[in-house]
């Protein structure tokens, strides 16, 4: 981000409340595209602006279909160039800019639409998906001819998520109608305070009027803030990502190398006695200790060097496989950069010095003779210290990979067997009735609901209040599984007073929690509603999102040829696979010719997961790095119970002769494991219970943290533990004692 937008403070986007939520005050970048010339104009505060559209074409000439999820194409003022660096292959961006007719395109969609052919002077051709309404009551629809003249490198990373760029003069903002999302970018003159400017445009009772700006609609929004303040929203021209998420993923990276520097010192002080007695033999034969201290540093060096390169190796596959869940376009080679190559260094010399320190503080060599004496004094009183802190680490790491899950599970399941509901939407026009009778009469479907699941408009009475409505069928609430609580759902027969059934945040906004049953209202001049139900608050959208005041109604609008919700029985594949082939069967093509494509067909379980992406990647993330860290932690463990062993052999053959059973031995051996397994449960279990708590509370719709989770993880703990160390010490407590006096 800081290559493509610099860091100049003095550059915002300007923010607009989301239309279907500002009572819930949730801002998105889109902006009317008329308001910002205006402040513009009207206030020398601004020095500079520019507007960003974001268009969806019905075709282009030579185009290939073009899923949502990937880069849109974009049109912008001449000024864009000053706020978003845009690097080119072939071209100069300004220059494409100055021309109408111009458009730049970036390399790999030319290779799609031009596959081996020179993109430059090739022309392309299209219709905008959707119309605009001007001033004077006629529909618009933008049609455009543009010839390539420039090639983005799209192989630099920034903020932006497009795949074409063309000009939209700061006059056609001004005044020409056209359909689309815009955004915009503000630069304000040096000392400028941003929210002084806010207000003196909410003054202006003009500007306001004309553009109907509630209070505090609009805001400044910082550049450093806004790429993890977007909305993660598929057909978005910003690239987004969820700051707990890389906060989290960063920090437990950092504690997975630190359990790796422990497993180092764990088996540098295993092997101790041996090393330390060479040691002291090169102190008698006269090495200096700079000399054995330089021997220590190159040994660890050798060692973290080796792990580098190895790491090296792997690092493109890791890097694909970080990408793919994440959503991010890292590359390994970046770690070579200048800008951050120095941080590369400083973890390297941090790797080698540290533990180079610590074992130099730990076995300075004083008297060389006392190290063939002693060469193992208080040495597995810092193995067990080092065990204790990778099991503390691993035990927070699973409790909060276990709530995570749990979270995630509770999500997916907000509807009730949401695996067995399968959501069909149409992006293209509409489905034909013939498909649709046919998916609702297959012998596999066993319920259905049209429509799209969330509100589909809002409403605000004569206070100003906003309220969400979702026109649907009575049968809604038992599909999603939504309890009545009160009263019944609405019926299908039209009455003069409409009736509605209100979700508990309706009746909680209205103060009519004693008798909200057949409670009337009015809604500016929509008529009379009277309620007739109450459901249980149910959400539609991202968990973290609080829930709306929301009414249903009924309505006998044809919505199934846009969405359909169908409960199924069988195969999840086999179901798919059915829908496609119906689709294929039935599909026609759309008023303007071009063959239909295939709808967007998912699961309830999948629906509400994409509601939620960053808590699955958080999930993947967490449970890969709780894997290593406990796999790690056994490592240690492992060498640890083989030292500890090696170290008693003679006392537990002793032991054994004199009688000892084979369990009193193993207990003899384990005791010590377990109990530092318990220390670091009993400390690592409220640290993961109030992390979990933290990120929780972030959620609007969340599970409990359960003290169930935390026994669980205490269990994974000493399971783990008990399967590490058994293999050693049965082995020990099996031998043959003679073995081991034969060896004294």
């Amino acid at each position: 981000m800081a290559k493509s937008l610099g860091n100049d403070p003095n550059v915002y986007f300007i923010e607009q409340m989301e239309y279907f939520q500002i009572e819930l005050g949730i801002f998105t970048p889109k902006i009317n595209k008329k308001l910002v010339p205006e402040i513009a104009d009207k206030y020398p505060e601004v020095a500079a602006w520019t507007v960003i559209g974001n268009h969806f074409w019905w075709k282009w000439e030579y185009d290939v279909k073009v899923d949502n999820k990937e880069p849109v194409t974009i049109s912008v003022t001449p000024a864009f160039t000053k706020f978003v660096f845009v690097p080119m292959e072939e071209g100069c961006l300004d220059s494409v800019l100055a021309h109408r007719n111009a458009i730049a395109i970036t390399r790999s969609y030319a290779n799609k639409i031009f596959p081996g052919k020179n993109p430059i002077g090739k022309s392309i051709e299209g219709d905008q998906l959707g119309n605009a309404w001007g001033e004077d009551g006629k529909n618009y629809q933008e049609h455009r001819t543009l010839i390539v003249e420039g090639i983005i490198d799209d192989s630099f990373r920034s903020f932006l998520n497009i795949r074409a760029i063309f000009l939209r003069s700061e006059d056609e903002v001004r005044t020409t109608p056209c359909a689309g999302y815009f955004y915009a970018m503000v630069k304000l003159q040096e000392g400028v305070n941003p929210k002084e400017l806010i207000e003196k445009i909410y003054a202006d009772s003009t500007l306001v009027k004309k553009y109907s700006l509630d209070e505090e609609e609009i805001r400044l929004q910082k550049l450093s803030d806004a790429y993890f303040a977007f909305p993660n929203n598929e057909d978005s021209i910003f690239k987004t990502r969820d700051k707990d998420t890389l906060v989290i993923g960063f920090t437990t990276a950092l504690i997975i190398l630190l359990i790796s520097a422990f497993n180092y010192l764990n088996i540098t002080l295993v092997r101790a006695s041996g090393r330390l007695k060479n040691l002291a033999g090169q102190r008698i034969m006269g090495a200096s200790k700079k000399e054995i201290a330089g021997q220590i540093i190159a040994e660890t060096t050798l060692y973290v060097l080796v792990g580098f390169l190895l790491a090296l190796i792997f690092m493109d596959s890791a890097m694909q496989l970080f990408n793919s869940f994440m959503g991010s376009n890292l590359q390994w080679k970046d770690i070579f950069l200048w800008n951050n190559l120095p941080y590369v260094l400083l973890l390297l010399c941090a790797l080698i010095l540290i533990p180079a320190l610590f074992l130099m503080f730990k076995f300075a060599i004083k008297n060389p003779m006392e190290v063939f004496k002693n060469p193992t004094r208080n040495k597995l009183h810092y193995l067990g210290n080092l065990v204790v802190l990778q099991m503390i680490i691993s035990v927070v790491l699973i409790a909060f990979s276990m709530n995570v899950k749990r979270q995630m599970d509770y999500i997916v399941n907000t509807v009730p067997q949401a695996e067995q509901i399968i959501c069909i939407k149409y992006d293209g026009w509409w489905m034909t009735q013939d498909f649709t009778d046919h998916v609702i009469q297959s012998a596999t479907t066993t319920e259905y609901l049209p429509g799209a699941l969330q509100p589909n408009f809002q409403w605000s009475d004569r206070d100003g209040n906003i309220y969400l409505f979702r026109q649907t069928q009575p049968n809604y609430f038992d599909f999603l599984g939504i309890p009545i609580v009160m009263g019944k759902t609405f019926d299908s027969i039209p009455t003069e007073i409409k009736q509605v059934v209100a979700n508990k945040a309706f009746i909680k906004s209205k103060e009519i929690e004693d008798n909200p049953l057949g409670y009337e209202f009015s809604i500016d001049d929509y008529g009379t509603y009277r309620i007739v139900g109450v459901c249980e608050d149910f959400t539609t959208d991202n968990s973290k999102i609080n829930i709306a005041p929301a009414l249903y109604i009924y309505t006998d609008a044809n919505y199934a040829l846009w969405d359909i919700n169908i409960r199924f029985s069988g195969s999840t594949e086999d179901k798919i696979n059915e829908i496609k082939e119906l689709f294929e069967q039935y599909a026609e093509e759309d008023m303007l010719g071009n063959a239909p494509s295939m709808p967007k067909i998912s699961t309830m379980a999948d629906y509400y997961i994409n509601l939620n992406p960053e808590v699955k990647r958080l999930r993947i993330m967490v449970e890969f790095f709780a894997f290593i860290s406990i796999f790690l932690s056994a490592m240690g463990l492992f060498g640890l119970s083989w030292y500890t062993v090696e170290r008693r052999n003679k006392e537990i053959a002793l032991r054994k002769v004199h009688g000892a059973s084979t369990g009193t031995l193993l207990l003899l051996l384990c005791k010590t494991f377990f109990l530092w397994c318990a220390v670091a449960t009993i400390i690592a279990l409220p640290v993961g219970y109030y992390i979990s708590k933290y990120w929780l509370e972030g959620f609007v719709y969340r599970i409990d943290n359960s003290l169930w989770t935390l026994a669980l993880t205490a269990l994974i703990a000493a399971v783990v533990t008990f399967l590490t160390v058994i293999f050693q010490t049965a082995r020990a407590a099996l031998a043959n004692p003679a073995r081991y006096i034969k060896m004294e």
